[in-house]
């Protein structure tokens, strides 16, 4: 921002537990126009763990190169909307074909949620179009390369039945994109936060090509010790 001591810009940061809450705020400089701002991060370093995730893939000979598809942009509201276009329909009607009369709370929230975004047939249209343009692009990009590694989630592991929540929801892009793509993927184990949570890293591979996404995730899981038990 340029500011300095005469310029109202101010940030604070609390710790509570695993995550760190850190607001902030700027105004010009008459106090007209106050700009606030907060979000959540785990309290680990799981950029760290991803890049001894690449590289251990370095070390085994693989090239690494840090980059990234540019047709992410956006595609949160677009990869909403795509999910979400039947209401949620197509959830209850797979329960109803099991034969379940009570679902998880967690299955509750995701039909509530998508019940508000229900699209028109003229916006699904519209929505499909976009993926259809979304698989292009990423594909394009991927045929550069052999894998892309990616967290599997911004944050840690969280506690089971908070996955819903508004701090964690948004750390699914980085799964949801290559659901959306339907390319192979795999998340191993890569580091463990300070409370002993695991950080994962995906590895994900071009369309049926599930022997080189499993063939990088075994190779990192070897070298930074992959699954271990939980502390006492």
């Amino acid at each position: 921002l340029g500011g300095g001591c005469t310029v109202p810009v101010a940030a604070y940061a609390q710790v509570d537990g695993a995550s760190i809450a850190i607001s902030s705020m700027a105004a010009l400089a008459d106090g007209s126009q106050v700009f606030r701002t907060s979000t959540t991060a785990p309290v680990g370093d799981p950029e760290s763990a991803g890049r001894d995730a690449a590289q251990a893939l370095a070390d085994a000979g693989v090239t690494v190169e840090e980059t990234h598809p540019n047709c992410l942009d956006n595609i949160w509201d677009r990869t909403n909307a795509f999910y979400s276009a039947d209401g949620g329909d197509q959830i209850k009607r797979a329960l109803e074909r099991v034969g379940t009369t009570e679902a998880h709370q967690l299955t509750k929230e995701t039909i509530e949620s998508q019940g508000h975004h229900a699209e028109s047939v003229a916006d699904l249209a519209e929505t499909l179009v976009w993926v259809d343009g979304f698989r292009r692009e990423m594909l394009a990009f991927l045929s550069e390369y052999d894998a892309i590694l990616c967290p599997g989630h911004s944050h840690p592991a969280m506690e089971h039945g908070r996955s819903n929540d508004d701090e964690f929801y948004r750390g699914y892009l980085y799964t949801m994109a290559y659901n959306l793509t339907g390319w192979p993927g795999t998340i191993v184990r890569v580091g463990t936060a300070p409370e002993g949570l695991p950080i994962g890293a995906q590895l994900v591979a071009a369309p049926w090509r599930e022997d080189i996404s499993l063939s990088l995730a075994a190779q990192v899981e070897s070298a930074l010790g992959g699954w271990q038990p939980p502390p006492n």
